[in-house]
């Protein structure tokens, strides 16, 4: 029987820390209270909570797990035993848990967002013929494209090259999403020795895309290599569009993202994305600090100090948003979009000089 004054101290401590918005100090906490009332079987749910937050994969899935034991199958509680299932290459569980809820509130979200893709990345990772087969009833007219350039993708890491290369000649990426699948089936593609079909991809994000496109075209530029990676990019191009929706879930966007960056931590769109998540679930610091670390070492007017800047300049620190963007001795970029969104970033710190500078350029380009 654990201690009674110890018990509610921890408990209070647990507390304070979740309302207070730190979720490292939050998860230490209810371990805390764990350890002195193991039999309090609503604490797994708290814990799968601030560990999402924390970005604590390992106890996560403790708590996930521990959820999934008693009964409750919950969504979050299957994307994260799912994710650690594909980390450890346990393709048979991570089956199991991308196959379907048993939940029936859960059919309608699983089933759109989690079970065709995954299963078809699955597929691709136990060499099982025909991964795209998940994807098929997404092929209706005038559907989103996107999961076509998925499967298209999967095919070609299934070893049927002449088969993706058939199914991107029907394509076309007319959307945000299946721009960013198309640019790495693009690189997917030079990786394998199909310069041509990489390059008529291309042509069509030029077209499609431009210059204001470019920012975009970058950070998605990068081969998909394996399932994880494969898996990854959906996941973060989910999380994103939750994070980007008005009055859309947080919560969600918040796991999907760490989800992908779990799975491929050094994609760089899903690091965009999960900064976003971040921003977007009232953890401002992470996402900052999230942006400073991926910006390290790229050259100036990448989308990291770009959007770091962003949000430094919406907490009104607008010399460090000027300096984030702009390092000192530098003038503003010739990218069409980069000037538009860094001319808010001037005209919110009211330097005057600068917002005149940046508008000239972009009058000069526009």
């Amino acid at each position: 029987m654990p201690n009674s004054d110890d018990l509610v101290r921890a408990s209070a401590k647990a507390r304070l820390a979740e309302e207070s918005g730190d979720p490292r100090a939050a998860l230490d906490a209810l371990i805390a209270v764990a350890n002195l009332d193991p039999a309090n079987s609503g604490l797994s749910a708290r814990m799968l909570d601030q560990a999402i937050l924390a970005g604590d994969l390992r106890r996560a899935s403790e708590a996930a797990l521990r959820l999934w034991q008693t009964g409750n199958q919950r969504f979050d509680a299957r994307l994260v035993l799912l994710v650690d299932a594909v980390q450890r290459s346990d393709w048979r569980a991570a089956r199991s848990y991308a196959d379907g809820p048993s939940n029936k509130v859960e059919v309608d979200l699983t089933g759109r967002l989690i079970s065709p893709v995954a299963l078809g990345w699955i597929d691709v990772a136990s060499r099982q013929a025909s991964p795209e087969r998940h994807l098929a009833h997404f092929g209706r007219v005038g559907a989103d494209p996107t999961p076509l350039w998925i499967g298209a993708t999967m095919m070609l890491l299934a070893g049927q090259r002449e088969q993706a290369e058939r199914q991107v000649a029907t394509l076309a990426p007319v959307n945000r999403t299946s721009q960013i699948v198309a640019a790495r089936l693009a690189a997917s593609f030079d990786k394998r020795g199909a310069g041509a079909s990489a390059d008529a991809i291309r042509a069509q994000l030029a077209a499609a895309i431009g210059n204001d496109g470019r920012p975009l075209a970058d950070t998605g530029a990068r081969p998909i290599n394996d399932a994880r990676q494969g898996m990854a990019q959906w996941f973060a191009m989910l999380g994103d569009g939750f994070a980007r929706t008005p009055n859309g879930s947080a919560e969600l966007a918040l796991l999907f993202t760490r989800a992908a960056h779990w799975l491929d931590p050094d994609d760089q769109f899903g690091q965009l994305a999960l900064a976003e998540a971040l921003a977007a679930a009232q953890q401002p610091d992470a996402a900052l600090a999230l942006l400073e670390r991926a910006g390290q070492g790229q050259p100036l007017g990448n989308p990291f100090a770009l959007r770091r800047a962003e949000l430094l300049s919406a907490r009104g620190d607008h010399a460090a948003a000027i300096a984030a963007a702009l390092p000192r001795g530098a003038s503003p970029m010739q990218d069409r979009g980069w000037l538009i969104r860094f001319a808010d970033v001037a005209r919110a710190a009211k330097d005057n000089a600068l917002a005149t500078e940046v508008f000239s350029r972009l009058l000069t380009l526009l």
